[in-house]
């Protein structure tokens, strides 16, 4: 018999239990889906990421409204510097990366988290202050940069691509990794068609020729252009 709070319960509410619990609406979906982890550790029934999925998040991170403008930032230096430059400050942003990326391995936590280890709160608190900054001003250039893309191809309005560009972004991160990585999946194709077409449009109408260099290589600039997009992208 079922006591006082009616549990246990009758026959046809177990079996609505049942069916709420295998046949979740979407709302229900949608709700369980939000990110919640936080800073915490994330759980082993979470890491499903395969290496095939973290290249494409990775790719389409990389692929930023900054691609373009650092080859217009370091164009002057010519092609030759301009790859150097490219490829020392990879190699030193390839260090920190890849030491979190140990520690990660007995400490599985975000960058941030994990650098108390070496800095300690205070200075783990100081560099989540100045990434913090960094970010938002990476979130509002790739924004605009997106939406003022959009607005010319459509004809309409670059406040309203700001707004549903945002959003959608917002959307991403409060939802996380599983649904980004979705997201990134099914519009990976999208970038390559329009670098494709970008690609095609710039050979068919303008004449490609070997940048020279037309001022005097600057290393201290020139890596520190190209570190800082880098360290947006893995922050």
């Amino acid at each position: 018999m079922p006591d006082a709070l009616g549990w246990p319960p009758r026959r046809a509410d177990a079996l609505l239990i049942r069916s709420v619990i295998e046949h979740p609406s979407l709302r229900q979906q949608l709700g369980a889906d939000i990110e919640i982890v936080g800073v915490a550790p994330v759980p082993e029934a979470q890491r499903t990421m395969t290496p095939g999925k973290m290249f494409i998040v990775w790719l389409m991170a990389s692929a930023s409204a900054t691609t373009p403008l650092i080859g217009f930032l370091l164009f002057h230096y010519g092609l030759a510097y301009m790859i150097a430059a490219i490829v020392v400050a990879f190699l030193i942003g390839a260090i920190p990366a890849g030491l979190f990326s140990e520690m990660g391995r007995q400490v599985p936590l975000t960058a941030l988290v994990v650098a108390r280890k070496t800095f300690g709160w205070d200075g783990s608190l100081l560099f989540s202050s100045l990434f913090t900054v960094v970010n938002l001003g990476w979130f509002g250039l790739n924004t605009e940069i997106g939406a003022s893309i959009l607005a010319a191809i459509t004809h309409s309005s670059t406040y309203l691509w700001d707004v549903i560009v945002g959003g959608t972004e917002i959307i991403l991160v409060l939802y996380g990794m599983k649904w980004l990585e979705r997201f990134y999946r099914y519009t990976s194709g999208v970038l390559v068609v329009c670098y494709l077409a970008l690609t095609i449009y710039l050979v068919t109408h303008y004449t490609l020729h070997y940048p020279k260099q037309t001022v005097p290589m600057n290393w201290g600039t020139a890596l520190t252009t190209e570190a800082y997009s880098a360290c947006c992208i893995e922050v």
